[in-house]
């Protein structure tokens, strides 16, 4: 018996295909704790080019074996704490479990044979504001959400729906809770056809932006100084809209995927807070790290609106390509990130595979550069997150100064917006 065969191994159960997850979703949701998805928008009438990027797999899980959380610095487990050393800061302690569950072996042969994207592992989200354990951000901005700055769940199964194959996959790693593990089956048979009815209702009162536009335009003229003075190149300056809804988050999930699909979204659960959860819907990757240790970061910079007549819409995607003001932010930003994986990249392998290619989504064309990198051995997944953080997208460059004006200017905290 060969050393693979002698490891504990992934267990495969086949499900039946379902052209809309979210069947399974809910049927998972009413019965188990902390129920995630990811998913990639493929609807065929939602693409509205043939550039539009589209996603193969959405992920379904629940339940998971242990929890990490940071606040401020502050470490708490949940469920049944690895044993690693959680004494340091939350890049470190995340890097402990990565490097265990690295040494842990198990054969996962049977998620590679048909591709699969997760043979169970963490999940999870870092806040904006988890950069305050790293970057002296000394000035102002308000702190009115309270949520964790890091927290990243081990899930030890998944459903896994292959959209390219119309295939569906029951995924169980070996440390699955087993008794979960025997309901799984059951439980995922079960499901029922998802409603449209949330799309019936409506926000309750308008959205409202944290400032006026006197205090908005002033602190632009603000930012335009500090650009003069030579302070930073550019800054991503933003405002938060807020309103109230009668919806729960996994009907608001459901209405904001439909009216804005996105290659990448994303309804993840906050542990101890059941009524909250972090709905995401972006068109940016902001880093890859894949099984041949390269990385690849696809910041987004330019922006244009999409015109329903064909003709206006190219004269459109034109004027974004040749835009100078465009141009010159998008690169900026690839030559920050180029620094960035330069600090745990083999050197020499840092490339810009494409620079400035447009895509079209179904509201807007954007640019997209595409950089590339090969991780040094030393290094693993968590020390490439925290080579990047925050991406240099939503920062503006150079990093720390820009975060540091933000900080300046925005009156609130971003909180989870641009983690």
């Amino acid at each position: 018996m060969n050393s693979t065969q002698q490891h504990p191994a992934l267990v495969l159960h086949p499900l039946p295909y379902l052209a809309d997850s979210l069947q399974y979703f809910h049927t998972i949701a009413a019965q188990l704790p902390m129920p995630l998805i990811l998913q990639s928008d493929i609807t065929p009438q939602r693409a509205t080019s043939t550039t539009e990027p589209r996603g193969r797999f959405d992920i379904i899980t629940a339940a998971p074996e242990f929890t990490l959380q940071t606040h401020g610095g502050s470490i708490q487990w949940f469920g049944t704490k690895p044993t690693v050393d959680s004494s340091t800061d939350s890049f470190s302690t995340l890097h402990a479990v990565v490097i265990e569950m690295l040494t842990t072996n198990v054969d996962f042969s049977a998620a590679t044979q048909h591709e699969l994207p997760f043979c169970g592992g963490l999940i999870g989200y870092c806040s904006y504001d988890l950069a305050r354990e790293y970057a002296p951000l000394t000035t102002g901005a308000k702190q009115d959400i309270d949520i964790p700055d890091m927290q990243f769940s081990f899930y030890g199964w998944a459903c896994i729906q292959d959209h390219k194959k119309q295939q569906s996959w029951l995924l169980i790693h070996p440390q699955c809770n087993k008794e979960i593990a025997q309901t799984l089956p059951t439980i995922l048979l079960s499901h029922t056809s998802s409603t449209n009815n949330y799309l019936e209702q409506r926000f309750s009162s308008e959205f409202v932006s944290n400032m006026a536009k006197s205090e908005y335009t002033e602190k632009f003229s603000t930012i335009q100084e500090y650009i003069c003075a030579g302070d930073c190149y550019q800054i991503n300056f933003a405002q938060r809209f807020s309103c109230r809804t009668t919806q729960t988050p996994l009907e608001l999930y459901q209405h904001l995927r439909e009216v804005m699909p996105s290659p990448f979204c994303a309804f993840i659960p906050i542990y101890g807070r059941e009524d909250n959860a972090i709905l995401s819907f972006s068109p940016e990757r902001f880093v890859q790290l894949d099984t041949n240790g390269v990385a690849t970061s696809q910041p987004i910079k330019g922006t244009i609106s999409r015109q329903a007549d064909t003709q206006q819409d190219q004269q459109a995607a034109l004027t974004l390509q040749k835009d100078p003001k465009n141009l010159a932010e998008n690169l900026m930003i690839v030559d920050l990130l180029r620094n960035d994986f330069g600090k745990v990249c083999e050197i020499g392998s840092v490339n810009v595979k494409k620079l400035f290619e447009l895509q079209s989504f179904s509201n807007v064309h954007h640019l997209v550069s595409t950089i590339e990198g090969k991780l040094n051995t030393e290094y693993n997944g968590a020390d490439l997150l925290q080579a990047c953080f925050p991406g240099g997208s939503i920062t503006g460059a150079p990093k720390l100064r820009a975060m540091q004006i933000i900080d300046e200017v925005e009156p609130h905290r971003r909180s989870i917006y641009c983690g």
